[in-house]
């Protein structure tokens, strides 16, 4: 639009200046300047009309350059951990070349079904985030697994599992907070619930944040996850809080002394975050955006990302998104079919 803008400006200032010319030298504007004295301004006519065909020009090829514009839609909303590092990621590929102009749509809501369904009615200019409740919406019918393919994705986020204090592991039932059914807190949750021989019930929240606010306030819930980084930032408010565990492949080096729920002996899904397309884009366009997303990934750089986020995209471990995308989804799976009932009783939990 730039480029339209400035056409037609000058456009616009050439003619004007013919215009202007031709006035005063003669009672029959624009005709005079070809045909009356032309001795005077001669000089200057070839100038005004190169101008104008420049100008003229450059309005043609704005409009045969002019860049498709790919939205993001993400499920989450502004103050999400994982909404920070997109925007460098966005702004990195719109640098690196300008066929293509992306831009971050928020559609928070519906479990993560919101933006994915944003995206199907627009598919080949449309692209989506999708998180681990991706798996429960499919395997419940809300969306169809066969409409979707990975493109990109920021990969496995490292978060801590906070607890109000050790007491409620004693307790008959373990309150979770988290912010979709069926995701990864939720499953947490219910592992948790079932080495210490609980019950459970999942109350979701709109971010990780307020059910993390709601924790350290002593709101109702006994456990949620979030990012360690803000726990320690908040650490002085929140003195009957402690970090149980975190949910990453290795301890974390700001809480070196947390072990990682595996350790603790816990086979729950990580949280994951994969941007897909539908189908109805063209696998040309697919694989073209592919490479722009991940170059853009790269340059960014993998502790920007894990500074904003403490997300590790796959494409920095030399993991195919295709490949991550199949074993994140076949690890979640598995542990949702194994509390397949407990999430089903929480949704219609009143």
């Amino acid at each position: 639009w730039t480029l339209v803008t400035n056409a037609l400006l000058n456009a616009a200032w050439v003619l004007t200046e013919i215009f202007i010319v031709s006035w005063v030298t003669s009672k029959n504007p624009i005709l005079s300047i070809f045909h009356r004295n032309q001795h005077r301004h001669q000089h200057r006519q070839p100038q005004m009309l190169v101008r104008l065909f420049n100008c003229l020009a450059l309005l043609c090829l704005s409009a045969v350059t002019q860049a498709q514009t790919i939205t993001l839609t993400s499920p989450y909303g502004p103050g999400h951990f994982t909404t920070p590092p997109i925007y460098p990621i966005l702004e990195a590929a719109n640098q690196s070349q300008t066929k293509y102009n992306f831009v971050l749509e928020l559609k928070p809501g519906g479990n993560g079904t919101v933006n994915v369904r944003y995206m199907d009615q627009s598919p080949d200019l449309r692209l989506s985030i999708i998180a681990p409740a991706h798996v429960e919406n499919i395997d419940s019918g809300e969306l169809q697994e066969n409409n979707y393919v990975p493109v990109s994705g920021l990969g496995d986020a490292c978060v801590g599992v906070f607890v109000r204090n050790d007491s409620v592991f004693k307790k008959p039932e373990l309150i979770v907070g988290g912010v979709g059914f069926g995701n990864a807190a939720h499953l947490t949750g219910l592992s948790i619930a079932d080495k210490f021989n609980q019950t459970s019930r999942y109350i979701p929240f709109k971010t990780n944040l307020d059910a993390f606010v709601n924790l350290g306030q002593e709101g109702g819930i006994d456990i949620t996850t979030e990012r360690v980084l803000t726990f320690n930032n908040m650490k002085t408010k929140l003195q009957s809080v402690k970090v149980y565990a975190v949910n990453c492949p290795v301890r974390l080096p700001e809480s070196s002394d947390t072990p990682t729920l595996a350790e603790l002996g816990y086979r729950v899904p990580t949280v994951w975050n994969i941007f897909i397309a539908n189908k109805a884009m063209s696998l040309d366009r697919r694989t073209e955006l592919a490479k722009i997303l991940d170059t853009a990934i790269v340059k960014v750089g993998a502790a920007k990302i894990k500074e904003l986020s403490d997300l590790r995209p796959p494409v920095f471990d030399n993991v195919g998104i295709q490949q991550f995308y199949n074993s994140r989804i076949e690890t979640h799976r598995s542990v949702l079919k194994k509390y397949k009932s407990k999430v089903e009783a929480d949704k219609t939990y009143k």
